[in-house]
């Protein structure tokens, strides 16, 4: 029954959630004080590095961290998981060696700003995410969510502490950070004991070969995210300027929120699609939680979009015009949350063929767009391509898929949904005192309208436990 009560999708999605909530949202509101202390071009900087570490990090890992967590989930390596760990760390090295290698070699030929915080920043962020994978594998989820919260808290603190009172800019607020991973990973690695692993072993080539084998057709799959949200961050710079570079990385802090509620349930989702193993019962659950997640995720969508022009009260004023492209970004961020939802089915299935070739098709779309609409018509025409980027997406993995998963789609449900979300958006232009409060009302409306069962069924759930 605990064991039972331990894999549950809700017992887990409240686990991830106290993990994710809390560094999503204090990076939001960090971002936002961010804003008084630098320009919009320190701020479309620091996002233009943000961006290249996030490109750098899965190239070097090739993504190992995916496959040390589903063979630590697999029953079948319950007796190996130390040369699991073992392998899965000296290949992590062999490939940061190289890294710096080449890292070191390019900056002889190209020049850079801060290129040794860069450096250090994006090794941490190579070793975070494998450890994270390594604690959640090993079934610590309430170690993996207070250590979430650890490490948050030392970011926000140093970066306060580093803007507040040494007024320091960039290399400031990546400081701060770099300290605030090392901490996290040392603490990580004392804590679970892994020291034993961090040294040369003979390696496993079969179990290298099959973990490599799973993991790498999931590189192009995070590459075409990075694609589709990061690199339109480079059209903006060479064609509008990292002014409008800066603008743009406000906007999308806003649908960040959004993230933060499918990262937890993506965790989750994932972590129970995989230990699902008869067909049938899988074809039942991801239709009774596909139109549950859409009618929570969209109902949120709607909320946040009629707020996003209240929101940008918030930020410097400087930056008060990002609100006009938050609408389009949170319905692209919506896309992007059902295109993870179909992922975990090609996890589950270990497929990972159709995750590379939908994200290499997303990917291309928003690349192709972004070119032709960047200029004309600006970061509306950057947002647009995203969202196309993202709906190209989750239409190729929503037919692909039921190729091995039937998965019925509500397509009544998401066209209902979107046409009231184009009203409350559609209110956010007229210039009124009335139309934040009404929008906002209606808004809340229709969440509790779609999700009011759903929400109703948890109160009754924490009742219970209360209650106990």
């Amino acid at each position: 029954m605990a064991e039972k009560k331990n894999n549950s999708l809700g017992y887990l999605a409240v686990i991830y959630m106290i993990g994710n909530f809390s560094s999503k949202i204090l990076s939001f509101i960090l971002v936002f004080f961010m804003t008084y202390f630098l320009s919009k071009e320190e701020i479309g900087e620091y996002d233009l590095i943000l961006t290249s570490v996030s490109f750098i990090v899965p190239c070097v890992s090739l993504l190992i961290d995916n496959s040390l967590l589903r063979w630590l989930l697999d029953p079948d390596f319950e007796n190996k998981k130390d040369e699991i760990f073992a392998n899965t760390f000296n290949l992590l090295f062999i490939n940061i060696l190289l890294y710096t290698i080449i890292y070191w070699i390019s900056s002889l030929f190209f020049s850079w700003n801060y290129r040794g915080l860069i450096y250090v920043y994006s090794i941490n962020m190579i070793l975070y995410p494998t450890i994270l994978q390594g604690t959640r594998g090993l079934g610590k989820n309430k170690l993996y969510a207070t250590i979430s919260i650890f490490y948050s808290f030392f970011y926000v603190m140093l970066t306060f502490v580093s803007l507040y009172f040494f007024k320091s800019s960039i290399e400031g607020v990546l400081l701060a950070n770099i300290i605030a991973l090392f901490i996290t990973i040392i603490r990580l690695l004392i804590q679970n004991g892994w020291g034993r692993y961090l040294k040369p072993i003979k390696p496993n080539f079969a179990l290298l070969k099959s973990m490599s084998n799973y993991s790498l057709p999931l590189l192009p799959n995070t590459l075409s995210w990075w694609f589709i949200s990061a690199s339109t961050r480079y059209m903006i710079l060479a064609y509008l300027g990292k002014e409008f570079n800066g603008l743009f990385a406000i906007s999308y802090k806003v649908p960040t929120i959004i993230l933060v509620v499918t990262s937890v349930f993506t965790l989750a989702w994932q972590e129970k699609a995989i230990r699902t193993i008869d067909d049938n019962e899988s074809v039942t659950i991801f239709n009774s939680v596909l139109k549950k997640y859409i009618k929570l995720i969209l109902g949120i969508v709607i909320i946040l979009g009629a707020c996003s022009k209240f929101i940008m009260n918030f930020v410097s004023s400087e930056y008060y015009e990002s609100w006009k492209y938050i609408p389009i970004l949170l319905f692209a961020v919506f896309f992007q949350a059902i295109s993870g939802f179909y992922g975990a089915g090609y996890l589950r299935a270990k497929k990972t063929k159709g995750i590379f070739y939908s994200s290499i098709i997303g990917g291309l779309v928003t690349v192709i767009i972004s070119f032709f609409l960047v200029k004309p018509y600006g970061l509306y025409g950057v947002s647009w391509a995203i969202l196309l980027g993202y709906f190209v997406l989750f239409l190729y993995r929503a037919i692909h898929i039921k190729k091995f998963l039937t998965i019925k789609f509500p397509t009544t449900l998401l066209i209902t949904m979107t046409f009231l979300y184009m009203i409350i958006v559609s209110l956010l232009k007229l210039e009124n005192k009335f139309v934040f409060p009404i929008s906002l009302a209606l808004s809340i409306i229709i969440f509790f309208y779609y999700n009011y069962n759903y929400l109703n069924i948890i109160k009754s759930k924490i009742d219970s436990k209360w209650r106990k």
